[in-house]
């Protein structure tokens, strides 16, 4: 419960309540009378938020501890994404003097342990949405989303511009002199491949604006509750079977997921595209498994590192100002030619 709300509940405004909470101004008996009954009905607790802000750091943090929550299943955590992330977020918590704990969601109503005693200041969570009751829960604290799954209707987010790295990949490719594209990526099906679809768009409406030929070809994404790779290798090779059916060959390829190292070695294993051509991969975990990778592919470096970082400044801007609007923070993602 914020103070907006209670303000809302009231008819009064924000700083009216924060006056009254304070005891730094002027309010009617008329209006503390209305928000000592809101606070009633929605049990907010004005003297708790007291002793926070009292005891807070020059941080704004009062517990000196963040909740990382993983609602991906443990895999992508290892993911070179998932631990730059959090790197990134440990980082700049330690130079608060913070902590971060870790903890998984398991696909039910059951509430983490770490999320029961309130002794945290926020909490950063990645993947799909949980349950309504989860959800709830979540709600009376500080929440920062990573990256582009999850919940629109409560907390911050962050996450890379998906629009801008199909742009700027479509942009360079065209500057290179290729002139039929073809893009790689996801059948449509939920959000948890949502940054994939926006990446593809942008792609194709950056080629139709300039007029060069663009065609998608697409494949069910993995399924990701064991070891992917397998499935992956598959899903590529399945990409590629039908990459070498297109007639004429487009001459420059960009892939908008994981999938691109293993695209990138098919191609070689059949001899389908020669060294003229391009390939470019978007995803940072796809950097990693590309220095294994001879010739070296273009990639769109989405800085994961960066964005745990960034998690760390917007959570401190929503723990000393609960009450602004939410906020949608996308970084630019920066493309990287090799040498």
């Amino acid at each position: 419960m914020t103070i907006r709300e209670v303000a809302k509940k009231a008819g009064v405004s924000t700083a009216t309540v924060s006056r009254l909470i304070n005891e730094n101004g002027f309010v009617s008996k008329e209006a503390r009378k209305k928000i000592l009954q809101a606070f009633k009905e929605t049990g907010y607790d004005p003297a708790n938020r007291r002793r926070r802000t009292a005891g807070s750091t020059s941080s704004g943090l009062s517990h000196n501890n963040v909740v990382m929550v993983w609602n991906t299943g443990k895999y992508y955590e290892q993911t070179l994404t998932g631990q730059n992330m959090m790197q990134g977020i440990t980082e700049a918590l330690q130079q608060l003097g913070a902590t971060l704990t870790v903890a998984h969601l398991n696909g039910n109503d059951e509430i983490p342990t770490a999320l029961l005693n309130g002794k945290f200041d926020g909490v950063f969570i990645h993947g799909s949405k949980p349950s309504p009751a989860i959800c709830k829960h979540l709600k009376k604290h500080p929440v920062i989303w990573l990256l582009k799954q999850g919940s629109f209707d409560f907390g911050d987010r962050i996450q890379p511009d998906h629009s801008l790295a199909g742009e700027l990949s479509c942009d360079w490719m065209i500057q290179q002199g290729c002139r039929n594209l073809c893009c790689m990526t996801y059948t449509v099906k939920t959000s948890k491949n949502l940054y994939a679809t926006m990446r593809a768009d942008s792609f194709q409406s950056s080629a139709e604006r300039s007029g060069t030929s663009c065609c998608r070809l697409t494949q069910p994404e993995p399924d990701e509750t064991a070891n992917p790779l397998p499935a992956r290798a598959a899903a590529a090779a399945r990409l590629v079977e039908n990459f070498a059916q297109l007639n004429p060959r487009p001459d420059g390829i960009f892939v908008t997921n994981e999938l691109g190292p293993y695209i990138h070695a098919e191609l070689l294993k059949q001899n389908i595209i020669p060294m003229k051509d391009l390939l470019l991969i978007a995803g940072e975990a796809d950097i990693c498994y590309g220095h294994h990778l001879d010739p070296m592919p273009a990639t769109i470096q989405i800085f994961s590192r960066d964005i745990g970082k960034q998690a760390v400044e917007m959570l401190l801007q929503r723990v000393k100002n609960p009450d602004m609007p939410q906020i949608t923070c996308a970084l630019k993602p920066q493309l990287l030619i090799p040498a």
